[in-house]
């Protein structure tokens, strides 16, 4: 998305600010030192003085500017704090934010999609308000259960306090002035002066002496201080209040209010701005919307247009660093799923509230270039592309009874339903025009009238697979999960291939998680340890998941692995080849999961292959008391280790039968998990029953797992059928159908299944009713029925025999993406051919130019498209011979849909210029936090000459520093030059800790935030020299040393790279660099 034009100032410049004049009495140079640093931070020095000709606000401005101007501070203070109490009075409108009323109402919940708005004062909190209040005007404050002494206002021991904070880890008080909102809150509800007047008293005494915590605070802030952008929103929430009270807004005083407002900017604004960069949890989606806030509220000051910016790349990076194309974020936690639809609706809305609210001649200069080249439509149609994708996973997750499933870090046997189709009809009421999410958002209701167009469901790229035999209340359902990679969240770091079982409304086999927070358990041990798929892997607060390998990050590609739904039969196929605890690697477990739908019986077929011989053991998980649900006693759990079964028998409610079939012993072990009652996520207790068997070879175990409802018969006549390299079973279900199977230990060997032979895989043979025979066969070749040969048109595929006739319908794999190209770059000049490709044979591409659906209809693609102006190109392999697209997500038919924006560039004119070699730079110390939002840097600490890019004399390695680096950049010819940013620049997944921008001839960069092209910049230059800016500010100071390198990028420098005519991608080289003499 190109945004370059929400820079801001190209690098933060400006001159030291100067002292009071000697001798000037104390409250004028009081009065001067606060209108400085807050007019510093404000864009009205820099403003043309024709724009105070407009009416409204520009009005006004221009007389704070004029006062500023003529040295009366007090004055111009006064009257900008008269313009924003005015302004936060009138916020619903032009003359104020255009922000909605409730966004800024401390009264308010707020609307659908402003995300996590919390009433500040309500009638539950006004008594607590007022004893709050009262504490702190008699010089107490209350932390927790602690009532502790401040002192009066201007008598607060700040040092001590911090100290104490800092200490203990708790305490936090000295640090915040929100600590002393109750005192706004008390003025507002009974407008006495004297609550504001001590609310003044503190805040300018903080304001003014309290240099600790935030202001201090490094890189790497504690989570309990990252919301400062909502923090200091909240603060003016409260001031719109006092503004309310008649005579409210003269009773503020103006120095106070410049000091608190420009703590506000300085100290709290860039800690959000920071922390959600390098925070990628899957609650931190919500946080973007109050960046946007603070951009609109604080849209006077010189930062504002970098929070627009910086919110808006988040919100963008979101989907190619943590959603997969299937829906599913990286943290798959699937309960925090709405945050991504909260963060992007509340973000939408802010927009258009602010588009609809202010016209064009009220906006400040940056906001009106913003809003001229911004593409709001197109930008808010990809968004809400994303979102579909998320809802449709948060919605087809659930089952039957409209709750989550088992091991999906589910909380109980709770109503998912409900909360799903009131949060997706809240936040995006264009869901209504899908059939298949308004029948699922039914569920809330109860009973479906009218199921969705599918019943077993896949999400291909996340590895989660839903074998439903129906959408009655009480149909069973099996849930598998497998990650082709490792994740945040709950999930995958021991779960893959764990399976749970649910049958008429009660569990039957647990994945071992106890409700959120749990991590499910590992189906499959390996000398006694559990899947660590996170091995070497770190994490600390609520940061993400950081690793040797630069961290995780959102995959695209679906897994290779089978799937397969139809009205007979499932497939689900999992494969883990990840480390173990304990340093165990080099074993992979290939789970297939194979639904007889008609006989409510799963067959799971366990292989496992590994370069040494060990110890495996299966684990089940069965509920057992104490519980919130049905569960089972211990006497109705039967085992018979001789027979390899375990059978339960409840007399009320439904029951299951396990069988094994093998070629070793197996021995059994048993433990029960406990829970804590009082634990609210608590589900049930559990018994886990291991069955161990040790193996130098690839070997396989096979389980027919029948749920059986309540009274409900078992199998019958069932009996081992092995054979060279094979194990199998045959059995008679109640309803007549006869079961034979048949699975390889390693290799493909002969199998046989009834009347049904094969070379292959697996073989599964149903007879019955009458002489009805249908099966699966995988991985097969001759493959006979009733020893006749018999074509099945693939290696893996189902087959039915139906009045002599034999009929075969495919297995597959997924159908690969699309890969378009170039696939580094988003620009070009003139005209760009762009190629489609897909690996996956016996498939036609289909695709559009103008971001259109690519469906069966679209053109199909045969030759390299030739773009002559911007296009957004979507493309989809579709399997040849397909006449209806599946509305399933299992990608056996046809690929998720691809796309690539590509922009249409001109050529920027080469200036003339008399240089030398390198480029100048000057360096700066100082906070972090005014090195990346406040303009004024003051004398550089070092200045100079640099041959090239962050070359060790411009840096200073261990300080909190930051250098800018000004020059020409040499395009040797003319055409498409790509920069590409870093790639812990723009991940989520680890704290780089610097900010890094790049300008040439003016234009800010704006690496690409989509899939495609992600991380690059594309610059059309014309041959010759090109003003060229760089600004590294490296805000890591020591914290490389305070966190052992971990989670900590470690770096030297950034590595930005540069390609283009006649330029290899890699560093920028010192021959392209100069600088005037």
């Amino acid at each position: 998305m190109l945004l370059a034009m929400l820079s801001g100032p190209a690098c933060p410049a400006g001159e030291a600010q100067a002292a009071p004049a000697a001798g000037a009495p104390a409250a004028q140079a009081g009065d001067e030192a606060a209108a400085r640093e807050l007019f510093g931070l404000c864009w009205l020095s820099d403003c043309d003085p024709r724009e105070f000709r407009r009416p409204g606000r520009w009005e006004v401005l221009g007389k704070v500017r004029a006062a500023f101007d003529a040295g009366d501070f007090a004055g111009a203070m006064e009257q900008f704090k008269r313009h924003q109490l005015e302004r936060l009075r009138l916020c619903d409108g032009f003359a104020g934010w255009g922000v909605a009323p409730g966004r800024l109402d401390p009264w308010s919940v707020g609307e659908p999609g402003w995300a996590w708005v919390h009433p500040m004062i309500s009638t539950e909190n006004e008594a607590e308000l007022r004893h709050r209040a009262d504490d702190l005007r008699q010089g107490f404050i209350t932390e927790g259960n602690q009532r502790i002494a401040i002192g009066k206002p201007g008598t607060v021991d700040w040092a001590t306090a911090s100290a104490a904070a800092k200490r203990d880890g708790r305490g936090q008080w000295p640090f915040r002035v929100e600590a002393f909102n109750p005192l706004l809150a008390a003025y507002a509800l009974s407008g006495e002066r004297a609550w504001l007047d001590t609310w003044a008293g503190y805040a300018d005494d903080w304001a003014s002496h309290q240099h600790d915590g935030l202001a201090a605070s490094p890189i790497d802030m504690p989570d309990g201080w990252n919301n400062g952008a909502e923090s200091a929103f909240d603060v003016f929430r409260l001031l719109r209040a006092v503004a309310m009270v008649p005579g409210g807004i003269d009773a503020v005083p103006a120095a106070t209010f410049a000091r608190v407002t420009a703590r506000l900017v300085r100290d709290y604004l860039p800690l959000s701005y920071m922390y959600y960069r390098c925070s990628g949890t899957n609650w931190t989606d919500v946080a973007v919307a109050p960046l946007v806030d603070a951009a609109f509220l604080f849209d006077e000051f010189r930062c504002a247009p970098l929070l627009l910016r910086e919110a808006l790349r988040r919100l963008e990076l979101l989907v190619p660093t943590r959603q997969m194309p299937d829906g599913v974020d990286l943290d798959v936690t699937a309960g925090y799923g709405f945050h991504f639809l909260t963060g992007a609706a509340g973000t939408m809305a802010r927009l258009a509230a602010r588009r609809s609210a202010i016209p064009e001649w009220m906006l400040p200069e940056w906001e009106r270039t913003w809003r001229a080249a911004f593409p709001y439509e197109r930008w808010c149609g990809g968004l809400r592309e994303r979102m579909h994708d998320r809802a449709r996973f948060l919605l087809a997750l659930q089952t039957a009874q409209g709750e989550m499933p088992i091991g999906g870090s589910r909380t109980g046997h709770n109503n998912w339903s409900r909360h799903a189709a009131e949060t997706i009809s809240a936040l995006m009421p264009e869901a209504t025009t899908d059939p298949d999410l308004v029948a699922l958002m039914g569920l809330a209701a109860g009973p479906l009238t009218r199921p969705p167009s599918f019943q077993s469901d896949c999400f291909p790229v996340s590895g989660f697979f839903y074998q439903r035999l129906g959408w009655r209340p009480g149909d069973p359902y099996l849930a598998m999960h497998c990650s082709p990679h490792p994740t945040g969240g709950d999930l995958s770091d021991r779960d893959n291939n764990a399976i749970g079982l649910s049958a008429w409304g009660a569990d039957l086999l647990d994945t071992g998680e106890d409700g959120a927070y749990d991590q499910p358990r590992s189906p499959l041990r390996v000398d006694g340890q559990e899947q660590h798929f996170r091995d070497g892997y770190v994490g600390w607060d609520h940061r993400a998941i950081i690793g040797h390998d630069g961290g995780l990050v959102a995959w695209n590609d679906p897994a290779p692995w089978r799937w397969h739904a139809s009205l007979r039969y499932d497939l689900s196929e999992g494969i883990y080849a990840g480390p173990y605890a304990g340093g165990i690697a080099g074993v992979t477990h290939q789970r297939l999961v194979l639904a007889v739908r008609a006989a409510g019986l799963w067959i799971v077929i366990d292989r496992v292959r590994a370069a040494a011989p060990h110890a495996y053991t299966l684990d089940w998980w069965l509920p057992i008391a104490t519980g919130r649900d049905q569960v089972f006693t211990l006497e109705q759990i039967a085992i018979d280790e001789k027979q390899g079964s375990i059978i339960t028998a409840r007399p009320t409610g439904p029951n299951v039968s396990l069988r094994h079939f093998t070629g070793q012993p197996l021995a059994w072990d048993r433990a029960e998990r406990h829970g804590d009652p009082k634990n609210g996520y608590h589900t049930h207790d559990m018994l886990r029953l291991g069955a161990t068997w040790r193996a130098d070879a690839p070997s396989v175990v096979v389980t027919a797992i029948l749920a059986r409802p309540e009274h409900g018969a078992d199998l019958s006549e069932v009996r081992t059928v092995n054979g060279a390299g094979a194990v199998g079973f045959t059995a008679r279900t109640a309803g007549g159908l006869t079961i034979s199977f048949q699975a390889a230990s390693g290799a493909p060997v002969v199998l046989t299944a009834g009347a049904a032979g094969a070379t292959g895989e697996a073989l599964l043979l149903v007879e019955g009713p009458g002489a009805e025979r249908s099966g699966i066969a995988l991985g097969a070749s001759a493959f006979t029925l009733g020893g006749k040969r018999q074509e099945l048109g693939g290696a893996d595929a189902e087959f039915a025999l139906v009045g002599g006739a034999l009929t075969t319908v495919p297995i597959r794999t997924p159908v690969e993406n699309v890969r378009i190209g170039p696939a580094d770059r988003d620009g070009f000049v003139g005209t760009q051919a762009v190629t489609l490709t897909c690996a996956t044979p016996d498939v036609d591409i289909h695709y559009t130019i103008d971001g259109g659906e690519p469906g069966l209809l679209a053109p199909i693609y045969h030759e390299p498209l030739q773009l002559r102006g911007d296009a957004t190109v979507e493309a989809r392999a579709i399997r040849r011979g397909t006449t209806r697209l599946p509305t399933d997500l299992g990608c056996r038919v046809a690929s998720l849909v691809a796309r690539a924006d590509f922009h249409a560039l001109a050529p920027l004119p080469a200036k003339d210029a008399k240089t030398a070699p390198g480029l100048r730079y000057e360096r700066f110390l100082g906070r972090w936090q005014d090195l990346l939002l406040v303009p004024a840097l003051g004398p550089p600490a070092a200045s100079g000459r640099s041959a090239r890019l962050f070359a060790p004399e411009s840096l200073a390695p261990g300080t909190v520093s930051a250098v800018r680096y000004r020059g020409f950049l040499k395009a040797p010819a003319d055409g498409l030059y790509v920069f590409s940013a870093p790639p812990e620049y723009w991940r989520q997944n680890i704290l780089a800790a610097y900010e890094l921008r790049v300008v040439v001839d003016g234009q800010t960069w704006y690496p690409a935030t989509t899939r495609h092209a992600l991380g690059t910049w594309s610059v059309a230059l014309t041959a010759g020299l090109h003003r060229f800016e760089v600004f590294y500010g490296d805000f890591r100071g020591d914290i490389g040393e305070r966190r052992k390198g971990q989670g900590v990028w470690m770096g030297a420098a950034p590595l930005l790279e540069l390609s283009g005519p006649g330029i290899p991608r890699g560093e920028i080289a010192a021959e392209l660099l100069s600088a005037e003499p």
